[in-house]
Parts: C-alpha cells; sequence; structure tokens
C-alpha cells in the first residue's frame, strides 16, 4: 500500500515539475516576445503602412477589395495558425519565405496591430500559447503576398488552402466583404453608360421646357420631364441597392442634380390646365 502511495506521491511530483517547467517557459517565451515591441528607440513607422494599404500592382484598380480582403483575414484565427505547406496541383504557390528581419517587417507588423483590433485580440490569444510572435507573422505576410498576386476570382481557391483547415463557410464568410464591393463595381462599370444616357436625355428635356415652347409642345415636354425624373428616380433605388459597399459618388451626383432640375423646371413651367391628380 505505502509503495502505491509513494508512487501516486512520485507521479503527482514529477507531473507539478512538468507543469511549472512548462508555466515558466510560456512566461519566458512571452517576456521575449512581449521584448519586440518595447524596443529602445522605439520603431519608427514614418514610411510603414499597415498591411491593408500596401496595394500590391496587380490590386491597384482593385484597392477596396484589397483593403476589405486583408482587414478581414484576421477574423479566422488560422490566418496565423496555418504556414506554408504543399499546395495542390491546380494552384500555383510560393512556399518559400523567409523569416523577414524584425527591423524590416516589424514597423508594417505595428501599423498593422495599432490600426485593427483583431489583429491585436487575435495576437492576445494565440502568442506565444500556440505560436510564436515570428511565426505569427511570417503566417500573416506570407499569406498577403500570395494573396496579392491573384485575381479576384482565384482568391477563395487559394485562401482555402492558405487557412486549410478552416471550413468554407468560414472563408466565404471571410470573403464576403470584398465580394459585395466586387459586385458593386461590376454593376457601376455595366449601368454607367445607362445612367448617363438617362440623365442628358433628362436634360436635353429640361432645356427645351425652359425655352418658352408653345402650349401645346409645353404639355408634351411635361409629360417628357415627368417621364425621365421618375426614371431617375428608378436608378437612384438599384444604385442604392447595388452599391451600398461601393458608393458611385459621380453617378449619384449626376442623376441628383438632374432630378433636381427637373423637378425645378417643372413647378416653374405649369401646366395651362390643372392636370388630373
Amino acid at each position: 500500500m505505502f509503495s502505491g502511495l509513494s508512487s501516486a506521491l512520485g507521479s503527482a511530483s514529477q507531473f507539478a515539475h512538468t507543469l511549472k517547467h512548462r508555466l515558466e517557459s510560456e512566461a519566458s517565451a512571452f517576456q521575449q516576445e512581449q521584448q519586440l515591441y518595447s524596443q529602445t528607440p522605439p520603431l519608427d513607422t514614418s514610411c510603414a503602412k499597415p498591411e491593408w494599404d500596401r496595394v500590391p500592382s496587380l490590386w491597384e484598380d482593385r484597392r477596396e477589395e484589397w483593403r476589405a480582403l486583408i482587414r478581414n483575414l484576421p477574423q479566422d484565427p488560422n490566418t496565423f495558425l496555418v504556414g506554408p505547406h504543399p499546395p495542390p496541383a491546380h494552384l500555383s504557390v510560393d512556399t518559400t519565405f523567409d523569416v523577414l528581419s524584425l527591423d524590416t517587417c516589424m514597423p508594417t507588423a505595428q501599423l498593422t496591430l495599432e490600426g485593427h483590433p483583431l489583429v491585436d485580440a487575435a495576437r492576445f490569444a494565440l502568442v506565444p500559447r500556440k505560436i510564436k510572435e515570428t511565426q505569427f507573422w511570417r503566417h500573416f505576410f506570407w499569406k498577403s503576398r500570395e494573396l496579392g498576386r491573384c485575381t479576384t476570382e482565384q482568391v477563395k481557391p487559394l485562401l482555402l488552402y492558405l487557412n486549410s483547415t478552416s471550413s468554407p463557410e468560414v472563408i466565404e464568410q471571410l470573403l464576403q466583404p470584398m465580394l459585395a464591393i466586387h459586385d458593386a463595381r461590376q454593376w457601376a462599370h455595366q449601368n454607367t453608360d445607362r445612367i448617363l444616357e438617362a440623365t442628358q436625355l433628362a436634360k436635353d428635356s429640361v432645356q427645351l421646357l425652359a425655352q418658352q415652347p408653345s402650349p401645346e409642345l409645353r404639355q408634351s415636354l411635361r409629360d417628357s420631364c415627368k417621364y425621365h425624373k421618375q426614371k431617375l428616380a428608378q436608378l437612384l433605388g438599384e444604385l442604392a441597392e447595388h452599391c451600398s459597399a461601393l458608393p458611385s459618388p459621380q453617378l449619384e451626383t449626376a442623376l441628383i442634380a438632374t432630378n433636381l432640375a427637373l423637378k425645378t423646371v417643372l413647378e416653374s413651367h405649369p401646366p395651362a390646365e390643372p392636370e388630373p391628380e
């Protein structure tokens, strides 16, 4: 009985020693990682930008999409936990990524950390409990680099690989803001000519009615202006519906200004006879 008790006490003592050593190691690692952000002198971030503002050349005409994509990545912890691994055959991915010197990457990392509460929260939760500081940033910058080399259509399959342990539903959620902006940009591009043509036709009717036409022509022009006013109101509604993620000030301004001109000319040139309700 005593030998069994002695063995149990020995196992408990060994477990306590192991646990103490582990906690001391984690505390030491945490202190070392924290020193990265307590350097003297402070980090010079005057020439740096947070990662979402470092727009790759391939994304230059999709700046808003890039910003939404990079700012949304920290929602998934696997953005920081999953590192380079063999890609599937259908993807062209560079898995080599030399660990940047801290002097090189830390200004960008610091601004990224300070500029986004999700990054700060992820770092607090993961470093050094689950991952080292250098790995945390290495994985993040590696994924940013690879995403910076792809088209909008290539983002989803690439991100499914980069965050390979995340579910497709999580990936869809990460991509939702970027895709909403992409769809808004596409809609505006496809409908710009239609909107500008409608505003020009409305302006033509405004000018004709403003020239004091004959009573017979006045009513016809008033009907035209009323039609265009209704049409522009409809287009404003479509613009608000499809472009809420990426407003189009030029189109919105054109529609509002022309609609106001229609309202003004109709009020200043009333019908010869009262119109039926």
